[in-house]
């Protein structure tokens, strides 16, 4: 039913019609300028559709499910903090059980799905686009924490243009030309200083993907060599349900060789006892 729905939305709406209306929005509309009410506005034209007096969205998003009998494992990368001390085992940054999960509440900026003083948790598959995400240095000490999921998850994702069978070329066409347009607004470039940017993948990820029924976001990684693997973005609320942090590896980034860009050594295996994160040799 829902299928036969969007097919007759797909009818009402060319090829043209769809690049000139993203056309007009990447060109035209200035996140920095605009309220937030209107940038959504100018965000919904690019989906709504008029069919017998009415407006439809076009938005038709597939969601991905992990496989109930797999465990999945899940990376963050935090940084030595000015206060940590590898030398003297000093880890100051990373003692109890909050220091493992979102950045608190007093310390959070606006990010790509998150407004400030709102965090939520950013997580990747690989421990390798953490490492990138986190832009770090040959020499560089940090923190790899490591997730596994408790249960099976639905993931709303914008990574994966999946083709649906039950839709002909053109139509397919179509879906993937809206999916290019959100892909573009989750992997776009913000430099420091303009974060203002963020503003519209934060109202796509609200108003279109986070649902109760959705347990994390899916987007491309923004900083891995040619953009390979996926980030994970889990509300605060999602990441108690669907998530154990299993612990933390103090590391030091090191100079690649023939076959890697970049090494890791580990010195010390973390784990929450009792609240608090003792660490032991590795």
């Amino acid at each position: 039913m829902e299928t036969d729905f969007f097919k007759e939305l797909y009818k009402n709406i060319s090829i043209e019609e769809i690049i000139n209306r993203i056309n007009y929005f990447n060109n035209n509309i200035s996140a920095k300028n605009l309220s937030e009410e209107n940038l959504q506005k100018e965000i919904q034209k690019i989906f709504q559709i008029e069919l017998n007096n009415k407006k439809y969205s076009l938005f038709n998003n597939k969601d991905i499910f992990t496989v109930s009998s797999e465990k999945y494992y899940f990376f963050r990368v935090r940084t030595f903090s000015e206060n940590d001390n590898f030398e003297k085992r000093i880890f100051h940054s990373m003692k109890c059980k909050q220091d493992l999960l979102w950045v608190p509440e007093k310390n959070c900026n606006m990010g790509r799905l998150n407004r400030p003083g709102n965090p939520v948790l950013y997580i990747s598959r690989q421990a390798t686009n953490a490492i990138y995400e986190t832009r770090l240095k040959v020499g560089d000490y940090f923190y790899l924490i490591i997730y596994e999921n408790l249960k099976p998850m639905r993931i709303a994702q914008v990574h994966n243009p999946i083709y649906l069978y039950e839709f002909d070329e053109l139509e397919n066409a179509k879906r993937l030309l809206f999916h290019n347009f959100l892909l573009n607004e989750f992997t776009k470039y913000v430099p420091e200083g303009m974060e203002y940017l963020y503003k519209t993948s934060i109202l796509i990820y609200e108003n279109y993907f986070k649902t109760p029924y959705i347990d994390a976001f899916s987007y491309p990684s923004i900083a891995t060599e040619a953009k390979i693997g996926m980030n994970f973005c889990l509300s605060t609320e999602k990441v108690e349900r669907n998530l154990k942090t299993l612990g933390v590896m103090v590391c030091k980034l090191c100079e690649g060789n023939s076959s890697a860009i970049f090494n890791v050594e580990i010195y010390y295996d973390g784990f929450l006892e009792d609240d608090k994160i003792n660490f032991y040799n590795y």
